[in-house]
């Protein structure tokens, strides 16, 4: 019994232990839940996959989360407005917001494209060198060659000349010329009307009606434009690229250019380009934008339109580009009885410009009995012929008024004009007329003169 008993025991024992150990290798064998950078195949991985999968360290799903989450972060909310970065303001310690080119020198130094000096200053009052201009033109332009200079380069311009690759840029460029003997004069204060001649020439602007008609619709010292210039600057003209102050009307071409005024035409023709935006209307900087800042459509792929100013009653202005003037002449009579069809005889003359394309020209012949002449004439456009391969300028006029003869019975009469002004250059103006009075009888004269120009009363 005893044996029997032990027996069974034995069995029990063995029957638990053989249970123990295959519970616990049911317990070992159960897999464990996967960490969130443990990689997990999905269903239908093949072991391969599977594997590769977890050879890959765990960090990069970190990152992956991570980066998801900056983006998430970072983006903005519908509705949100995207933030902006905000232009630096730079400050220069001889310019102020109430200077008239502050907007033209801002924008052009916050953008790189010009500074200011070691001292603080900008000095805009400055003038600037041929030299200096072309490192402008380069900065702000950075234009493309289209022509090759020489491998000798310019004779007064070494290599190592510190705007020696500026220079070579605005002559291939098309911006600058040299001159005939080889020189580039880099140390010569630039015109402005040469410096609006280089950036018509390196943007390619053209005019689209007679250049004389738009630079004397626009400006009333027309005459001091240079003949070789007149066709650049009236495409400069209409694309929006010239700036004139403080009197927009008024171009000043053979003045030295200013660092202000660089800044301004520079800033204007990145408008042109596209590369910057037209100053808004209510600022008071684009009210010296000659057309109008923003009147004009301004894209390089188009011509703009004209727009033309206003005309303004102001006595003593311009018309057509011609200076009103105050001089002498002589009269040579052709028929007649009084002193303006008789013998030659010395008259006082002048010319008040009233209208962009109206005067009044009252004149005096002096002579025993005097006649004064009152004509309003009718100004047209500056005309530019060539005489023996030189050019010069001419403004047509005609008109009529009255004529005056002071004699012993003074009398009244209808007085014709037509005639042609010369300018002689900034100070004088030269003028021819045939007069035809007709009172008692018909007078005819004809008068040369020359008058001494004015601006305004």
């Amino acid at each position: 019994m005893n044996t029997t008993f032990y027996r069974r025991l034995s069995f029990l024992v063995n029957l638990a232990t053989v249970t123990v150990l295959v519970n616990g290798l049911s317990a070992q064998s159960e897999p464990i839940a996967p960490s969130r950078f443990t990689k997990v195949p999905t269903p239908g991985t093949s072991v391969t996959k599977a594997a590769a999968l977890a050879s890959q360290p765990a960090e990069s799903a970190s990152v992956t989360s991570t980066s998801s989450r900056v983006s998430q972060a970072t983006e903005p909310s519908p509705g949100t407005p995207a933030p902006t970065t905000p232009i630096p303001t730079i400050s220069f310690t001889d310019l102020d917001h109430n200077h008239w080119a502050y907007p033209f020198i801002q924008a052009l130094a916050s953008s790189n494209v010009l500074a200011g000096f070691p001292d603080g200053t900008f000095r805009p009052d400055q003038p600037v060198s041929r030299a200096e201009f072309a490192a402008m033109l380069q900065k702000a332009i950075n234009p493309n060659p289209v022509r090759q200079l020489s491998p000798s380069g310019f004779a007064d311009v070494p290599a190592d000349y510190w705007a020696a690759t500026a220079i070579t840029a605005a002559y291939e460029s098309r911006f600058m010329d040299g001159y005939p003997n080889n020189t580039f004069q880099p140390a010569q204060k630039i015109l402005k009307v040469e410096a609006i001649t280089a950036l018509a020439n390196g943007l390619s602007l053209t005019v689209s009606e007679p250049a004389a008609n738009i630079v004397s619709t626009y400006y009333v010292d027309t005459t001091q434009i240079p003949t070789y210039a007149l066709a650049p600057v009236a495409a400069a003209t209409q694309a929006n690229v010239v700036v004139n102050y403080p009197d927009v009307r008024t171009l000043n071409p053979q003045a030295p250019l200013i660092r202000a005024e660089a800044a301004a035409h520079l800033y204007q023709a990145l408008v042109r380009l596209g590369r910057a935006q037209p100053l808004p209307v209510n600022v008071a900087a684009a009210s010296y934008v000659v057309g109008g800042a923003g009147a004009v459509s301004q894209t390089p792929t188009t011509t703009p339109e004209e727009t033309a100013p206003t005309p303004d009653f102001q006595p003593g202005r311009a018309t057509r580009g011609v200076s009103s003037y105050l001089g002498v002449a002589a009269n040579f009579g052709l028929t007649g009885d009084s002193t303006l069809g008789e013998d030659i005889e010395v008259a006082v003359i002048s010319k008040i410009g009233l209208l962009n394309f109206l005067s009044v020209r009252p004149t005096v012949l002096i002579g025993g009995d005097p006649v004064v002449l009152i004509p309003i004439t009718y100004d047209f456009n500056v005309l530019i012929p060539e005489v023996l391969g030189k050019t010069f300028s001419i403004a047509p006029y005609a008109g009529a008024g009255i004529g005056i003869e002071t004699d012993d019975d003074t009398s009244v009469g209808f007085l014709l004009t037509a005639g042609i002004d010369v300018p002689l250059g900034r100070q004088f103006t030269a003028t021819a007329a045939v007069n035809a009075l007709f009172g008692d009888n018909a007078d005819v004269g004809v008068l040369v003169g020359v008058g001494y120009n004015f601006t305004g009363f």
